[in-house]
């Protein structure tokens, strides 16, 4: 229920971006990036782990030193931090707190000598961590790509290149801070990703890092901040007019039928920004917008869930 509930949000607010596609990709990646570089891991790997132990041993210290110096002011200035960014080391709640990095420390241990891969909730933490950090420059760019494609969006397949782009460059940015919380948390980039792939094998597992993605990706758009308040009529309108788009299943054709290879995966995603920008045309209304009253007005649940099914179906209709 939570995965169909998170999904329907995100598709009456026609987010930029499917979580599946883009995480089956990046996971693919990765699987090639371990079969070439695999042998060269294996014998690495227990002089890497035990030089990182090391690390973050002098990190804890380090990190403990700063805590007891800085609690006061924290607790005075809590109100001002940015919530969109990752807090500093002397934040107990922190990646960088020293509970977390004592954490960190005993997986890799655990790596070095039973090849046990990081924790869910390691991976989930540092996750969420990263999509954190992107969330000032994804408002700018997301802005700059709206701006891009609804001056084409009569052009199938420069309006499609333009949605793929914007994707590709999310993607390599939110997987960038990742690694670069992997540094300093001093686990190695191949630590990171064998461990992702050792998790996420199973289909279970896919799927909750899948839900978990989708409820990022929703507070990605949710960090925007809304600029109109909708009314529940005006909730409903919206509703209405994309359910009634959605019949017309030759217009998206045109925009699917672009699509070739991987690109395939992201046929959700052309649909529900098609979505939007319809909406943003006839009533002007933005995704950050329709998700803020989507979240308060929850009573059309049954419209979501049905924009949900014909999307999946016209994708799958057109992509045959």
């Amino acid at each position: 229920m939570a995965n169909i509930a998170t999904k329907s949000l995100l598709v009456i607010a026609s987010a930029a971006i499917l979580a599946t596609g883009m995480y089956i990709r990046v996971l693919n990646k990765k699987k090639q990036k371990k079969n070439n570089n695999n042998n060269n891991n294996h014998n690495n790997n227990a002089s890497i782990v035990s030089s990182q132990v090391q690390q973050n041993e002098e990190q804890i210290s380090e990190v403990g030193v700063t805590q007891t110096s800085q609690q006061v002011i924290n607790k005075t200035s809590q109100q001002l931090i940015n919530q969109t960014q990752i807090n500093n080391d002397e934040d107990s709640s922190s990646i960088y707190s020293v509970d977390f990095i004592n954490r960190v420390n005993k997986e890799l241990k655990a790596f070095q000598e039973t090849q046990m891969p990081l924790s869910f909730e390691v991976l989930m933490t540092i996750t969420e961590a990263g999509f954190k950090l992107v969330a000032q420059q994804y408002s700018l760019n997301q802005q700059k790509n709206r701006d891009e494609r609804r001056r084409i969006l009569n052009n199938p397949q420069q309006y499609t290149l333009s949605i793929l782009e914007f994707n590709n460059e999310l993607e390599t940015l939110i997987n960038q801070k990742q690694l670069d919380i992997c540094s300093k948390l001093r686990i190695s980039s191949e630590i990171y990703e064998n461990s992702f792939i050792l998790q996420f094998q199973t289909q279970a597992a896919l799927e909750r890092f899948i839900v978990f993605q989708l409820s990022l990706r929703q507070k990605l758009i949710a960090s925007i901040p809304s600029k109109k308040e909708l009314s529940e009529q005006q909730l409903a309108q919206v509703a209405n007019i994309q359910l009634k788009k959605l019949d017309d299943i030759n217009f998206f054709k045109n925009y699917l039928k672009t699509l070739q290879g991987d690109d395939l995966q992201f046929g959700s995603v052309i649909i529900t920004v098609l979505l939007s920008d319809i909406v943003y045309q006839q009533l002007g209304f933005e995704e950050e917008d329709i998700l803020k009253a989507v979240l308060a007005y929850p009573i059309l649940k049954n419209q979501l869930s049905l924009i949900q099914q014909k999307v999946q179906a016209l994708m799958e209709n057109c992509l045959q």
